[in-house]
């Protein structure tokens, strides 16, 4: 049952992306990705085989608390808890470079220590968005934005340049000097600069 719920979830969770989010730009997910549910519960196995694991935690009632993980990742799937996209790295200022960091250390732990890191990591991303709801919370501390609307806060207050298309669209069409305009019904020739006006033929004798 908990196996079928999970990819039950998991389902309604990718069709909600496609209808929701994908194809746009992204300030949260709303609801756990299915990319980080997946890693979670793959990279337990690797997980149980370190030295950390027998040593502390191999005592534990794992098929249980196995079971408890897969059903409370398949809920926060199909929620609306909101999780951090990958930050956005820069030089430009401090938040930037922080975030550099950050990424560099993630992609060193999880080459030198990928059974240790995978897991533990997929649950502290886990852990953060549940702590950040039971915390802060979305009623009792409002934040400053939707948290759930796809744009960067950072991003928000940017100034919107107006386009006035009449300068690079013509108001009149181009006309040649001395150029008439041809009505319909009207079989005489256009008038130009350089032809004598207009005259009626001559009566036949």
């Amino acid at each position: 049952v908990a196996c079928f719920f999970y990819v039950a979830a998991a389902v309604v969770r990718l069709a909600r992306f496609n209808v929701e989010q994908a194809g746009h730009a992204k300030a949260v997910f709303h609801g756990l990705p299915s990319p980080s549910a997946g890693i979670a519960l793959a990279s337990f196995f690797p997980f149980s085989q370190t030295d950390f694991f027998r040593l502390y935690l191999s005592d534990w009632k794992w098929p249980s608390i196995m079971i408890g993980v897969m059903v409370v990742l398949g809920f926060l799937m199909i929620s609306h808890v909101p999780y951090a996209v990958v930050p956005k790295f820069g030089f430009r200022n401090v938040r930037g470079i922080v975030n550099f960091v950050f990424l560099v250390t993630m992609t060193v732990l999880a080459i030198t220590i990928p059974r240790l890191f995978f897991f533990l990591g997929s649950m502290s991303y886990v852990a953060y968005g549940l702590l950040k709801v039971l915390f802060l919370g979305f009623f009792e501390k409002l934040p400053e934005h939707d948290p759930l609307l796809d744009e960067d806060p950072d991003e928000a207050g940017a100034e919107l340049r107006v386009i006035d298309y009449g300068e690079i669209t013509p108001h009149r069409r181009f006309r040649i000097p001395g150029y008439r305009r041809r009505r319909r019904g009207d079989r005489r020739r256009p008038n130009r600069p350089d032809s004598p006006p207009d005259q009626k033929p001559k009566e036949a004798p």
